[in-house]
């Protein structure tokens, strides 16, 4: 658009007063033009202003030629557009200004040419202009607000899929939702299944005491989180002074304690839309975010949610590895890998613990594994393994390893192998654990079947000779079925005995208590004195036979028949050359005088026989008038277990 002065300075002239066809030209282009154009001369007076000028002013041309400017604008006297002009009087320069018109109220802009009679000045509006930078202005400031807005939510995405720390993760979380939402302060919570409550994970700008009244947040509380927790949508409250709801309640004294007078709560879904928690933004002053607000926070949301679900998942799968790592270490397993093609083998801490090796040792191949190998299994274990990966079986094996230490263990090996979509074998994996205490207890069972075996037929063997013995000495069948029942029983008693060590050994102060027992002897009837022994089985049976014996005869004929009589039996463990020897004294007093029988019966004659045949020791029997006395001299075999043969042939 040019100028007046332009259109001025490059008209031809006409004459000296600037009329003629040229200037008539010229005034009708300024009335047609769209923009204002005035002149005014040196004491700034209107000499001409165009209809648009009339528009701009709200006045007619009559009332503006010969007026000062200050008379049509009194209100610029001190503004921009007054001293505009008087700078380009004075600076007989071009001056230009902007200025909000008092008739329109819009926006013009105004450029100010001198000359020599005054004053042209080009007056354009220019509010559709301002207004569209404005709105320029603003659209480039929510464009930098999305671009910011988007930067963060991408950094939340890249942290998220970054090992880190996962507190510093969830507070990165609330400063974004505080930037975002343009908020004072910020919360994330969790929620407990187990409790149907929300847990507080962090929090930003709270009152401390606010912050633990919100610690756990169930569906009875009234707050925007506990609303939105029963609903399972997002809850906004743009003043919490004027929400019926809260009034009244722990949440509104918990508000006010942080100065919190607005607030929205998000909840957090997983990608199948179960609840996971609740992000919730808080403000100091009433207020209700907007559409573009929420839109952000929902995408703010899902990365919380997948954060809350990843750590679930990790913490579910670092339960479950530490599971199974308590598994495999207590029942001694461990796992490995074979590539067979590139023969890699791989093996996990586990398995080299259990082959004495240390974590850092690499395994590169089925070699470096037979090496471990105990020789005289490791064909076997190769052909196993060949004939598992050729006919698609599970390979299930035993074998032994010789550890570096030298230790011999037995490891139970089950594997498969997987195959290529051509049938080709890829690789073999399975677990191997250490059965070495099973197989001990395998071998320990079968010792003690054929141990038992022959104990019980040794027992048959005393037991049957027991019975003729006592028939050939008993007058009546009454008699044999009181002296072997009794028999039988001290037989049993001591049985019971070993039973409860394991046939490893019998306490000999128990055994004697235990036949005496069976003779319904009291505490009071007998002294017992000697150490703590125990015996073998093979010792504990034939001893027990001869306590026995020695009871019946004391309780018949002996001391133990009256009231006044007692027993005193006492051990003593003595050093020979030969070894340790257990001598045992049976002493009665208070009884009837023990006189020699003239014929011996069964019952001493089993002592004697006994104490030196099944005892290998000797038996010496003295009468007197004090009653009976027997000292038994015999080897020792504390707790060693020695077969069991009858007592009598």
């Amino acid at each position: 658009m040019r100028t007046p002065q332009d259109i001025e300075e490059s008209a031809p002239c006409t004459g000296t007063d600037g009329h003629g066809p040229q200037s008539d030209r010229f005034a009708r282009i300024l009335e047609r033009i769209s923009d204002g154009v005035y002149a005014l001369d040196r004491d700034l007076r209107f000499v001409y202003a165009n209809p648009q000028v009339e528009r701009m002013t709200g006045k007619c041309r009559e009332e503006l030629i010969g007026r000062n400017v200050l008379e049509i604008f009194p209100q610029a006297a001190n503004g921009d557009g007054y001293s505009a002009h008087l700078r380009a009087l004075r600076e007989n320069r071009p001056v230009s200004y902007r200025a909000q018109s008092a008739a329109t109220g819009r926006w013009i802009e105004a450029t100010i040419y001198p000359d020599e009679a005054g004053l042209s000045v080009y007056v354009r509006d220019i509010d559709e202009q301002l207004r569209a930078e404005q709105a320029l202005r603003e659209s480039e400031a929510r464009l930098a607000t999305e671009l910011n807005a988007a930067r963060r939510l991408q950094d939340i995405s890249t942290l998220l899929i970054q090992e880190g720390d996962i507190d510093a993760l969830y507070h990165r979380i609330l400063d974004a939702a505080i930037d975002l939402m343009h908020s004072d302060m910020a919360s994330m919570q969790m929620l407990d299944h187990s409790r149907g409550a929300l847990r507080l994970l962090a929090w930003k700008g709270f009152h401390p005491d606010s912050a633990a009244c919100w610690e756990w947040v169930t569906v009875g509380s009234r707050s925007s989180c506990g609303e939105a927790l029963r609903t399972g949508r997002r809850v906004v409250v743009a003043d919490v002074e004027m929400c019926d709801s809260i009034a009244g309640t722990p949440d509104l004294d918990a508000y006010r304690r942080s100065g919190i007078r607005a607030v929205q709560s998000t909840p957090l879904l997983s990608r199948s839309g179960h609840l996971l928690g609740m992000i919730s933004t808080h403000w100091r002053d009433p207020h209700r975010p907007t559409d573009r607000d929420l839109r952000l926070m929902d995408v703010l949301a899902r990365q919380a949610a997948d954060l809350i679900e990843r750590t679930h998942t990790e913490a579910a799968l670092r339960d479950s590895q530490e599971r199974l790592a308590t598994a495999l270490l207590a029942s001694e397993t461990g796992t490995f890998r074979w590539t067979i093609q590139d023969d890699v083998l791989e093996w996990d801490e586990s398995l080299k613990r259990l082959f004495g090796l240390p974590p850092e040792q690499p395994i590169r191949g089925i070699a470096d594994f037979l090496d471990f190998v105990h020789p005289a299994d490791r064909d076997a274990l190769c052909a196993e393994v060949d004939r598992a990966i050729r006919e698609r079986a599970n390979l299930i094996k035993e074998f032994r390893i010789v550890r570096p230490d030298g230790a011999v263990r037995w490891i139970s090996d089950k594997a498969r192998a997987f195959y290529d979509g051509d049938g080709r074998p890829l690789y073999l994996t399975g677990a191997c654990r250490d059965v070495t205490e099973q197989k001990q207890d395998e071998q320990h069972q079968r010792l003690l079947v054929a141990e038992l075996s022959h104990r019980v037929k040794n027992t048959l063997a005393v037991v049957q000779a027991i019975a003729g013995q006592t028939m050939r000495r008993s007058a009546s069948l009454e008699d044999f079925a009181n002296a072997f029942g009794g028999r039988l029983r001290a037989l049993a008693a001591t049985h019971g005995l070993l039973t409860e060590s394991g046939w490893r050994s019998a306490d000999l102060s128990r055994l004697i208590g235990k036949t005496l027992e069976a003779h319904g002897v009291g505490n009071g009837d007998v002294i017992l004195s000697g150490p703590e022994l125990g015996l073998a089985p093979k010792q504990a049976l034939a001893l027990g036979l001869v306590l026995h014996e020695l009871a019946t005869n004391a309780a018949k004929h002996g001391a133990l028949s009256l009231p006044s009589g007692r027993v005193g039996i006492t051990w003593e463990l003595a050093r020979t050359e030969d070894g340790p020897r257990l001598r045992l004294d049976w002493a009665e007093r208070g009884g009837p005088p023990a006189v020699a029988p003239r014929t011996e019966g069964f019952g001493m004659k089993l002592i004697r026989h006994t104490a030196s045949y099944e005892l290998e020791g000797a038996a010496e029997l003295h009468y007197g008038s004090e009653g009976l006395r027997c000292a038994i001299t015999i080897p020792w075999r504390g707790g060693e277990a020695a077969p069991i043969t009858p007592a009598l042939a």
